[in-house]
């Protein structure tokens, strides 16, 4: 009997010990990310392999030329952060290197300096540093964010992009700020407004409030893009606080130098009826319509690699640069107006009787993150064609 207890207690002990290292186990695991459901669309592109490319010049009077877009930047950022009229008012404000004709630039400029081989929490020590070539580009602060001229209708907000890291709250948890978007990443804050009226410096989106961002200007230069032509973001009515909409204000008034008050160069899609759209300004081919199954990141790289459509066999995932040249700022979540062209693309709304939000529309880019996001998940960007952004995901 005396055995038999001896090893009823063991089996005990040994029982709780294996319970307990679960129990721990368990308990280290990471959450799972909740940015919706874990798969995403790939659409494929082909051709323009140098799309998205940059090729600076530093004129050596603080300008920087890009003849690739055809845009020149200042390399001085504005020194102080602002809220989003104060930083359209400093560019048109500006007269420097004897030029007079600059202003905010719209998300797609902006996001056309973004360099995705960089970010402030890399893992690779010579990747470090924001997502921004600073052999190029003067930077007040490795974190930072920067307005655009764009408005982000949905959110009655204008948007941002991020040289930093783009943070956010875990609202499924405990309130903690982590990595969620990853640097590069495109978002939107309010234009306007007391930081500290919000919880815990939560805005809208559940990120972290950027009320104050810096502003960089740009201006044309004489010569035309060569590789890299950046497309209008479409967006034609203009805006006060908010999604006020506005008669267009004057060059003097409050409000201008927008989205609006400066038109690009437009898309020019033609549909060639096999399934096949070709954007005559970008030179690049695209499916009309993404693989209706969602896929991984991996999964989606090896799809577009594998994939033979419309007669081509050299379909790829686009960089997060090529995928971003879609995207329209007429969109509106709230009207259910999509952040593409639908004369040209198929487009669905996630569909909520299987569990998806609305707002899970979105699609991969070839850009891996190069550092963590989430909860410590490797990454890739993506641009969510529902709601307008620029997002790294974990897979």
């Amino acid at each position: 009997m005396k055995r038999v207890k001896t090893a009823l207690i063991v089996a005990v002990i040994s029982t709780a010990a294996i319970i307990s290292i679960i129990g721990i186990f368990i308990f280290f695991l990471p959450p799972p990310p909740f940015d919706g459901v874990l798969g995403k669309y790939a659409l494929c592109v082909r051709g323009g392999l140098d799309y998205g490319e940059n090729n600076f010049t530093d004129n050596g009077d603080g300008t920087i030329t890009d003849s690739s877009t055809g845009l020149m930047w200042m390399k001085n950022d504005s020194g102080t952060t602002m809220n989003w009229s104060a930083a359209l008012d400093y560019a048109e404000d500006i007269d420097f290197a004897t030029y007079t004709n600059w202003r905010l630039p719209n998300a797609k400029e902006l996001q056309s300096i973004a360099d995705y081989t960089h970010a402030p929490d890399a893992t690779d020590p010579a990747m470090r540093g924001p997502a921004l070539n600073t052999t190029i580009f003067n930077l007040s602060e490795v974190e930072s964010w920067f307005w655009t001229s764009t408005t982000h209708l949905e959110a009655a907000a204008a948007v941002y992009i991020c040289f930093g890291i783009a943070s956010a709250y875990n609202t499924n948890a405990d309130d903690f700020s982590m990595n969620a978007h990853g640097a590069g990443a495109q978002r939107s804050d309010p234009k306007s407004g007391d930081p500290a009226d919000y919880p815990i410096g939560k805005g809208p989106q559940g990120d972290e409030i950027r009320i104050y961002n810096y502003a960089r200007a740009v201006r044309n230069a004489a010569e035309d893009a060569t590789n890299y032509v950046i497309v209008d973001t479409g967006q034609n009515s203009f805006y006060g606080e908010g999604s006020q909409v506005i008669t267009p204000p004057a060059s003097d008034e409050t409000y201008y130098g927008q989205d609006a008050n400066y038109t690009g160069v437009q898309h020019a899609y033609q549909d060639n009826g096999n399934g096949t759209v070709t954007d005559s300004n970008t030179g690049l081919m695209w499916q009309k319509a993404p693989a209706s199954e969602r896929y991984g990141w991996t999964e989606a790289m090896s799809y577009a690699e594998n994939l033979t459509f419309a007669g081509y066999n050299d379909w790829r995932l686009p960089t997060i640069k090529e995928l971003y040249s879609l995207i329209n700022f007429n969109g509106n979540m709230l009207t259910h107006t999509p952040y593409i062209d639908t004369d040209y693309f198929d487009f669905e709304y996630g569909d909520t009787s299987t569990g998806a939000r609305e707002i899970d529309v979105q699609y991969w880019s070839s850009n891996k993150y190069v550092g963590k996001v989430m909860y410590g998940s490797d990454g890739a960007f993506g641009v969510n064609f529902a709601d307008g952004r620029i997002k790294c995901y974990g897979y």
